[in-house]
């Protein structure tokens, strides 16, 4: 054999070895590939008190923040405003997502642009929209928004277009209008006391009698047709700084109560079986990087209450939880009530992320962590589903089932 048919027999073993080599990478990234997809799509089980919660992750992908959302009579969600792509610009955009075909599609455009808003549904399916620079209706049916006549709460209130109303209370009253409470001008620091009613019929707002004292960041919430209105902070020195107002919706008139629950902080509040479940959460800070305490926070300042607002009877206990965080108004702790005696939470404990399950009947926490970053909003769409469209853009399907 010749040196040259040699030196042809290595080169073809070689090329034979690359190929194989090529082979087996290939065959190799294909392997990693299908396992990262298979995990993504891998629906994940957890078991916490007497609870299953089933998690699957979708491959919607969503980058919005300090939206809104609502569930339609179809089952879609529509979720509204906010910041999109990372920038600082306040949008009137929608989106539709149908959830169980795992279609994501751009909806019809708001009048104007809207952060941080509400949004609150009325039994004939339209949607309201509402913030101090403007109400308007999505109708459901034509698939439409329109915008609300007279002027802003801004305009009524004489505040500048450049200065901000932070701290409002809205809540849907039993005749499916809008009681609007309280607040904070920011620039011109004052605490606000006034009250409107927003006729979600008629598409106007009008003002009412005032309450008798100013708050903001409270809580209002409507059990057996009276609105209670408690928490939140004010400017006031007086004994009745901290008490809880009832609001009758057939008088329109306020009536102080005895009760005192002040907050010198936030407040945020579950209500099931006419109690509430309510978590001091600004104090609740991690001490990283990101966010730095400027000062320690003694464990017995972190509390959680409970309220039965019927009966004025508020009782305070330590909270379990430490560091469990909120960030941005509400929506890193997101929660509802699974029945009357359980409340359904996600939370993150710094960085730790949980699910959670209180019980009333044994005023008891049961957590467990899970491996996935579920900042964001939770959307109840019936008694035993979610889905959690999570700040990292993704969405996660959560059923809850009960063990027997």
């Amino acid at each position: 054999m010749t040196d040259e048919n040699k030196e042809k027999i290595n080169n073809k073993s070689s090329l034979r070895k690359l190929l194989g080599l090529k082979q087996i990478c290939v065959f190799f990234i294909i392997f990693v590939l299908f396992l990262c997809f298979s995990h993504i799509n891998k629906t994940i089980e957890y078991k916490i008190s007497n609870y299953k919660i089933k998690v699957f992750p979708s491959q919607i992908i969503l980058n919005r923040d300090n939206y809104q959302y609502s569930i339609l009579k179809n089952e879609n969600i529509l979720i509204t405003g906010g910041f999109t792509n990372g920038q600082n610009i306040p949008q009137n955009t929608t989106e539709i997502i149908d959830i169980n075909k795992n279609i994501h599609k751009e909806g019809p455009l708001m009048n104007i642009p809207h952060v941080k808003h509400r949004q609150f549904n009325l039994k004939s399916g339209d949607i309201v929209i509402a913030d101090s620079n403007g109400f308007e209706t999505f109708d459901y049916n034509n698939n439409k928004f329109y915008m609300w006549e007279g002027e802003s709460l801004k305009k009524i209130l004489n505040v500048n277009d450049d200065d901000f109303i932070t701290g409002i209370s809205y809540v849907l009253l039993p005749d499916e209008n809008i009681l609007i409470t309280g607040g904070y001008v920011e620039k011109e620091k004052r605490y606000l006391n006034t009250a409107f009613i927003a006729d979600t019929k008629n598409k106007t707002i009008k003002q009412i009698s005032n309450m008798p004292i100013p708050k903001m960041n409270h809580i209002s919430q409507v059990i057996d047709e009276n609105v209670y209105i408690s928490g939140g902070y004010n400017n006031l020195t007086t004994e009745n700084k901290g008490k809880i107002l009832i609001f009758d919706y057939k008088k329109e008139k306020f009536f102080i109560t005895e009760t005192d629950f002040y907050s010198y902080t936030h407040m945020i509040c579950f209500l099931a079986k006419d109690k509430d479940l309510c978590i001091d959460y600004h104090r609740q800070f991690c001490d990283n990087p990101y966010m730095p305490l400027s000062y320690p926070i003694p464990q017995e300042e972190k509390k959680y209450f409970i309220l039965n607002l019927k009966e004025g009877i508020i009782n305070s206990f330590n909270y379990p939880f430490i560091g469990l965080r909120i960030y941005e108004g509400m929506e890193n702790i997101i929660g509802f009530a699974i029945n009357n005696e359980d409340l359904f939470i996600v939370g993150n404990d710094c960085n730790k992320y949980k699910f959670i399950i209180y019980s009333f009947t044994e005023n008891k926490f049961y957590e467990t962590k899970i491996p996935l970053k579920l900042y964001g909003k939770l959307i109840k769409v019936s008694e035993n589903k979610a889905i959690i469209h999570s700040n990292n853009n993704s969405i996660y399907k959560l059923t809850l089932e009960q063990n027997i």
